[in-house]
């Protein structure tokens, strides 16, 4: 759900992208926000979620927790170097790349094995060969659609418009066609290819473009009608029933499946079919955790509180939400960017869910990782974020993290003990500007982890 395109060998193109123009419209007008959020039930840690064994979760130690788009071809060859072993929890590569002869599979895990290893698959979108290793980034390809709508043209898979014409994505990603997901034999062909994926071992799948609107300059708003669904919510509705059938399929098979879903969560309705969908699969993927990719300013106010909550209902379901940020840098630079993004990302964890935050650069992924990630600051002390002033704080067993999502002014935040800033200076209260955030460490613990 980005501009980003993943390019395998050959002629081969999936896409990485989402609805960024209506995205952004819609959030900006998105309203209302909680002046403290509730904290999310659950009977224990989720695998992964809590320090490792043996790990004093009082003391500071590496951040652990990141998200790694390796999309692009030969991107995946990155995952292989060890040099970054530790810092993600999720590592996301083209399905294509299964047998890669200098990264393939089975050296990605030797060299992270604290990751899990997902493969991307575009679930409401198709692309045309020709596929590399017989491996497509699509869960239904142009192929197989064509030759299911010649057999059963009262079944297709295409969609078309209202002359009876196929369509494909009126935008830069032309080469793909919307599939017609709310089919059940979509779904079920759908579910045959992840059942290849789970064979080649993989830990999971990344399902891109599960949105509850079509976007791509389709539907309404100005798109092109789509005969099959003449509304947003008649296609929302659709992807609705197809994650609940895909999701748990792919699970009785073995394999999480965690949707890319493309939704306003400031709009009530979209809210609720993404949590649908998030209630139907294994986990839930935010692209554009805190900022748009490029130049412009982070999310801020009732845009940036529409991502909290999400997040944290989403956890409140026992699904780990993951979540990525792409570079701009925003005009306070990238290593702001990436410290709203992070402190963001502590403020909503419930310490339960095997969630995660990573900051992506797009062709340049050994650039994503940067010590303003921070470290680990263990679980969280507070039950839920709270409010101080415009901003919000939340206490951890090895630290604090503070967030001010005003888009105008200024917050203090009084810490009650000193903390660590990432100067080595200790501070008992600090002071954000718009749109930033922090993340710092008890100064009382005797040292970093290594």
């Amino acid at each position: 759900m980005t501009d980003h395109r993943a390019r395998p060998a050959g002629q081969q193109r999936a896409t990485w992208r989402g609805l960024v123009g209506l995205c952004l419209v819609l959030l900006l007008t998105a309203g209302g926000c909680e002046s403290r959020a509730p904290s999310a039930p659950g009977s224990g840690p989720a695998p992964g979620s809590g320090p490792a064994p043996g790990v004093d979760a009082r003391i500071p130690g590496p951040y652990r927790r990141g998200v790694w788009l390796l999309l692009d071809h030969g991107e995946n060859r990155h995952a292989c170097h060890g040099e970054d072993a530790g810092r993600y929890r999720y590592i996301v590569v083209q399905w294509y790349t299964t047998r890669d002869a200098a990264c393939p599979l089975e050296r990605i895990r030797a060299a992270n094995p604290g990751a899990k290893v997902l493969a991307y698959q575009n679930i409401g979108a198709m692309i045309a060969g020709p596929h590399t290793d017989g491996r497509p980034s699509t869960c239904v390809t142009q192929e197989e659609a064509a030759a299911h709508d010649a057999a059963a043209p009262g079944d297709a898979w295409h969609l078309h418009d209202r002359a009876g014409n196929v369509l494909s994505f009126h935008d830069e990603y032309a080469y793909l066609d919307p599939g017609n997901v709310g089919r059940s034999s979509y779904q079920a062909q759908c579910l045959r290819r992840l059942e290849r994926i789970r064979a080649d071992g993989y830990d999971g799948v990344l399902g891109d473009d599960a949105n509850v609107y079509p976007g791509h300059g389709l539907g309404e708003g100005g798109g092109t009608p789509i005969a099959e669904y003449p509304t947003d919510a008649a296609y929302g509705d659709a992807m609705v029933g197809a994650m609940r059938r895909v999701g748990p399929g792919a699970k009785r098979l073995g394999l999480p499946v965690i949707p890319n879903v493309g939704a306003d969560p400031g709009t009530q309705a979209h809210l609720g079919r993404a949590l649908a969908i998030a209630r139907a699969s294994s986990g839930f993927f935010q692209e554009f955790w805190t900022r748009w990719q490029g130049a412009g300013a982070g999310h801020g106010g009732a845009a940036w509180e529409a991502g909290a909550t999400l997040a944290q209902e989403v956890e409140a379901l026992g699904r780990p939400f993951i979540a990525s940020t792409y570079d701009g840098p925003g005009p306070s630079g990238a290593t702001a960017d990436q410290q709203y993004a992070v402190a963001s990302f502590w403020l909503v964890w419930d310490g339960r869910q095997d969630s995660g935050w990573g900051y992506n650069v797009l062709g340049d992924p050994a650039a994503g990782f940067s010590p303003a990630w921070g470290p680990d600051i263990g679980v969280p002390s507070d039950a839920a974020r709270v409010r101080v002033g415009m901003g919000w704080q939340r206490r951890y067993s090895a630290g604090i993290a503070v967030v001010n999502p005003s888009p105008s002014a200024s917050q203090r935040f009084e810490l009650g003990a000193g903390y660590r800033k990432t100067d080595g200076s200790v501070a008992t209260s600090v002071v954000l500007p718009p749109m930033s955030g922090m993340v710092l460490t008890s100064a009382a613990t005797a040292g970093d982890r290594s």
